[in-house]
């Protein structure tokens, strides 16, 4: 490796899956206030997908993509068909440091 060469690994910085969970919350009270409950459904189930999409990127339930499929739930109709699958997610076992 030389000193123009990236450094290996992920890149330095803050969690993106934390960054994500930050930003599905912010829009999630933008759609409240504006009362428009289909589009909190479509980005509730935007976040069941993101969460699952660091599962499998991170190689397990992390903190952060538990917060954003416990943020998902708290906004899904009751009847997403994603909903159990989440559920499920949330009773894993942590990954260590995640």
């Amino acid at each position: 490796m030389t000193d123009t060469d990236p450094p290996a690994g992920p890149p330095p910085g803050p969690d993106p899956t934390a960054a994500l969970a930050r930003e599905v919350d912010r829009l999630a009270r933008r759609l409240a206030d504006a009362d428009l409950p289909g589009l909190a459904a479509d980005l509730s189930a935007l976040a069941a997908r993101a969460a699952e999409a660091a599962v499998r990127a991170e190689g397990g339930v992390s903190e952060a993509s538990a917060a954003l499929f416990r943020r998902a739930l708290d906004v899904a109709p009751p009847d997403a068909p994603w909903r159990t699958a989440a559920e499920q997610r949330l009773t894993a076992p942590r990954i260590p440091g995640g």
